[in-house]
């Protein structure tokens, strides 16, 4: 394969696919789009051949090779040493570390190296006959260390091969894509790792000592420093003083080329050191070095990167030590105010690392009424600073979509400090500071008497953003404030509508307003001005503000509903007049807000009112059903989106607006009107069924039976009657969700409903089935996606009633195996559930009844074998690799049904497959762990077995191109 790297000479074919990959390589770097694509996908083929071991080797060995070509090189010999090791002859294997000591000397570029180096790791994680790869390496290339002297050549060249190889092995062993169990990798790592612990760490030091302060070398030694304690292999208590290893870490802060690697380094060992009753004289000497690092968040305050570095290692610090900042609040308060400081910093970065800290402090504090009281101070000046960071710049102008939303994502983290502030101070305390602000704005003391009347536009010297920050801390606040805050919430309610008159403040006070909704619940005399102010919200042409408004109406509604009712008819008109100028969201959360008022009244008046809101709605669709689909495709599109708009409307009606009658007898407000419209229902059916208003029109069909449930007894036939006759002449599978709901809600095992439900499931399969034999699979995953949910759901809430059909059973069985072909993850992750859930139905500690489940497996066994031929197919080739671990789950399943037969079957398959495809040892390892796992409760390490077999197998025999998804052979 690679016997003699130094001098290797490929034969004529070999030579000519090398030519290929240097070729590919040029095309892939300077090539146009669709050659770089054919190129990625051929270079992904060739580094799964047997072929690329040899080339690869030589490509590094040839003088001629461009830098492009050697790190390609490196990194596919790293790939195979990772996933194509194992089925490698001992020879070959045994030729693999000297080629890989060969190179490492060789005087690559620096990322070479390191892919050389990492596949050198690899190999000693894998190869268990390898005993002492630290001991070898470090005898290779570690001599330089102990015999040269500062500067030498050998100490630079050497030392950073080693350092690199170090800090690979450590990295490979917790963050590996070795296909390795986790135990298996753990006793490896023991075995390869600790007893080197002390050596390693004086080797770093050593290494450092020669290096100086500034080398690239010393940069390579904090690195590998920080992975071998990550990865547990250098133990604490090695660090611990006398050792000076932490002074040098703190010292070297100032070298800005050592900067980054020392604050990681030093935040492993901080996070590392949290016990401090363990590791005392360490944690003290810590203490000490951040006090004597103090200053430079002053000297630095302007550097940014270097305050980022500090806020790390500060934030991990209090954060580790956070019991002891509890326990002993003098001695630690410095380091609270040095997080304080990182977080009142003008850099928003540097704030954000700060903001765990604070949630982990104010949660002892929460049950600490003398801590909380210590930590007060801090926490007054920390919401000051959360409230300036949270800030809009005055000019976003030049800000991105993207700048828009990481600036949103960031204030609502900020918002969470807030409410960590508000634990500890307390909601008076924490809302007073927005208050106190806002009540400048608002022409108003700090008393909170309001200001005039009219609220005053802003100011022309005042920016928005000072008003609308404070705003935005209030609704953030809210979480954390309760209903029955009586001291300070009717001061702000009572500045609100005097603030400063501009559409970014109306914005955020409407939706403050909103927010404290439950509050308002119990202080109904500020309703009346609150809705007139959200109403206000309406008016004009600022659709984020009409947003806002709705969705603050909504709240409202939800929480004071029975405050409203009296409120109703002025609120109707109000509906009326607004509603069509909303998007089609926010008309949907307007109808929702009335429908809660409407669910407030008593019983008796809701049909009534319920009728005043949905006869509007069922007179223009009774306009389009009678015209019917327009023949114009904007036309058509223009009313579907009407219609659509308007059922969704009416079916929020349906779920919100009405109460259940206490007796089951008594007629359902919602029902009696549904029977109303039900004729405008129908003609829609009829005549845009097989249009996308379908999907609306489902939609309401399904919330009717989840809302009204037992009440729409009556009319329930007809619904699924109507279902079945469109699924069948349209196979929209929206009708199969509408069937599968019937099911779902009425399928009670004993009940007449029951028994019509299986039935209706029969009904849908003979059509589902037909769909499925007349089209490719990938034009019908919805079909097979919505079916099989819906077989799950019969078998799930019928199984008494459902498993006697064992000509059902069986014929929904051989679906399900035909559909395991489809490449839809959804679709196929629908099959697989449903599958498992007829193995468990069919487990005998389910269902102890013989005569019911005999002779379903009776009927089912002769299917297995080539069930699982099928499954195995699927897991190796066609199933989504987000869903391959399923197969786990089922093969378990299936061995509580047929146990000792399945381990059988798949041994038979597994075994079948033809070892161009899969090696005898790795097919063996699989059926082993499959016959010593099987059995587990939770299956974890089968489900490790199946993922890794199937990831081995496609990475072998699959194309790139089929692994991805756009077409190509599958050999």
């Amino acid at each position: 394969m690679m016997s003699s790297a130094s001098s290797l000479t490929l034969a004529p074919p070999m030579a000519d696919l090398a030519g290929k990959v240097v070729a590919a390589l040029n095309t892939l770097y300077h090539g146009d789009k669709n050659g770089k694509r054919e190129a990625d996908l051929f270079l992904e083929d060739f580094q799964k051949t047997p072929e690329a071991w040899s080339i690869s080797a030589h490509l590094l060995s040839d003088p001629s090779s461009s830098t492009d070509v050697q790190y390609f090189a490196a990194q596919t010999l790293r790939t195979k040493i990772i996933y194509d090791f194992k089925p490698l002859p001992q020879a070959e294997r045994s030729s693999l570390r000297p080629t890989l000591f060969h190179f490492l000397r060789a005087p690559f570029p620096a990322g070479v190296t390191r892919q050389l180096a990492v596949g050198l790791a690899d190999l000693a994680v894998q190869q268990r006959e390898w005993e002492d790869p630290v001991g070898d390496v470090v005898a290779e290339f570690g001599a330089a260390a102990g015999t040269a002297g500062a500067g030498d050549d050998r100490v630079g060249r050497d030392g950073e091969v080693l350092l690199e190889w170090l800090a690979a092995l450590a990295e490979e062993f917790y963050d590996s894509r070795i296909p390795m169990e986790k135990k298996e990798l753990s006793a490896r790592q023991d075995q390869v790792m600790m007893k080197h612990s002390g050596e390693v760490l004086q080797l770093l030091m050593t290494f450092f000592a020669k290096a100086g302060n500034a080398s690239p070398l010393a940069l390579r030694v904090f690195t590998c420093l920080k992975a071998w304690i990550y990865s547990g292999d250098i133990p604490l208590h090695l660090i611990h003083p006398p050792s000076p290893l932490c002074d040098l870490l703190f010292d070297a802060l100032p070298s800005d080329a050592l900067f980054d690697a020392a604050v990681d380094a030093l935040e492993e060992i901080i996070h590392r050191s949290r016990d401090a009753t363990k590791h005392g004289p360490l944690v003290a000497r810590i203490h000490q070095k951040l006090a004597e690092l103090a200053p430079r968040l002053e000297l630095d305050r302007d550097d940014s990167e270097r305050m980022r570095g500090y806020a790390r290692v500060f934030t991990e610090a209090g954060t580790s030590y956070v019991k002891l900042i509890a326990a002993r609040w003098e001695e630690e308060s410095q380091l609270v105010e040095c997080v304080l400081r990182c977080a009142a910093a003008s850099d928003t970065e540097v704030a954000k690392v700060t903001f765990q800290f604070w949630y982990e402090l104010a949660r002892f504090a929460a049950d600490d009424p003398q801590l909380r009281a210590r930590c007060a101070p801090v926490y007054r000046h920390l919401i000051g600073a959360m409230v300036g960071h949270i800030h809009y710049p005055r000019d976003a102008s030049g800000w991105t979509a993207q700048d828009r939303d990481d600036f949103r994502e960031f204030r609502h983290e900020m918002g969470d400090v807030l409410k960590d502030c508000c634990v500890v101070l307390g909601p008076v305390e924490a809302l007073g500071v927005p208050f106190q602000i806002l009540c400048r704005y608002a022409g108003a003391g700090a008393d909170g008497t309001p200001g005039g009347a009219t609220p005053a536009p802003l100011a022309a010297d005042t920016p928005w953003p000072d008003v609308e920050a404070p705003l935005f801390a209030l609704r953030a606040l809210g979480a954390k404030v309760p209903a029955t805050e009586a001291t300070i919430m009717p001061r702000i309610m009572s500045m609100i509508p005097h603030l400063p008159n501009h559409p970014k403040v109306r914005y955020a006070a409407v939706l403050v307003i909103g927010r404290y909704a439950e509050w308002t619940a119990r202080n109904p005399s500020f309703i009346p001005w609150q809705l007139t102010y959200v109403c206000g919200g309406f008016e004009g042409a600022d659709q984020d503000l009409k947003s806002a408004a709705t969705q603050s109406y909504l709240f409202l509604c939800e929480s004071c509903g029975e405050h409203l009712v009296p409120h109703i008819d002025e609120l109707s008109k109000f509906y009326h007049t607004v509603v069509s100028t909303l998007s089609s969201d926010d008309r949907v959360r307007l109808t929702e807000a009335m429908s809660n008022i409407v669910a407030a009244l008593p019983l008796s008046q809701q049909q009534g009112r319920l009728q005043d809101f949905c006869l509007p709605i069922a007179r223009r669709l009774h306009e389009i059903a009678e015209v019917g689909v327009p023949q114009g495709q904007e036309e058509e599109r223009a009313v579907l989106i009407e219609a659509s708009d308007l059922v969704d409307q009416y079916n929020t009606y349906v779920k919100t607006a009405t109460t259940d009658p206490p007796n089951p007898t008594d007629p359902h407000p919602g029902v009696e009107v549904l029977r109303q419209l039900w004729p405008v229902i129908t003609t829609l059916l009829a005549k845009f069924g097989a249009t996308r208003l379908s999907r609306a029109l489902c939609r309401l069909l399904v919330g009717t039976m989840r809302t009204y449930r037992a009440f729409l007894l009556p009319l329930l036939p007809e619904i699924i009657n109507r279902a079945v006759a469109l699924y069948e002449a349209t196979q929209f599978p929206c009708y199969l969700w509408v069937c599968k709901t019937a099911i779902d809600v009425y399928g009670v095992e004993g009940s007449a409903e029951g028994s019509s439900m299986v039935e209706l499931f029969r009904t849908v399969s003979r059509t589902t089935f037909v769909i499925i034999q007349q089209s490719k699979l990938s034009d019908v995953s919805d079909d097979i996606e919505e079916y099989f949910m819906t077989a799950t759901v019969a078998i799930k809430k019928l199984p008494t009633a459902f498993l006697p059909n064992v000509d059902l059973v069986l014929s929904v069985f051989q679906c399900g195996i035909h559909c395991l072909h489809s490449e839809h993850p959804e679709a196929s992750l629908e099959v697989l559930t449903f599958f498992g859930k007829l193995f468990h139905q069919l487990s005998p500690n389910v269902i102890p009844f013989p005569a019911i489940v005999e002779p379903v497996k009776d009927a089912l066994r002769p299917q297995m074998p080539a069930f699982t031929g099928m499954l195995v197919q699927a897991l190796l080739v066609t199933l989504p690799r987000d869903n391959v671990r399923e197969v786990a789950d089922l093969l378990k399943a299936m061995n509580e049904v047929f146990p000792g037969e399945t381990l059988r079957w798949v041994e038979a398959m597994i075994t079948s497959i033809p070892e161009g495809h899969a090696v005898p040892d790795e097919k063996a390892e699989f059926v082993s762990k499959v016959a010593t796992s099987i059995s587990e409760n939770p299956p974890r390490t089968l489900q490790h077995a199946v993922q890794d077999f199937s990831a081995s197998y496609r990475r072998r025999n699959l194309s790139a191109r089929v692994r991805r998804g756009t077409g190509g052979d599958r050999t």
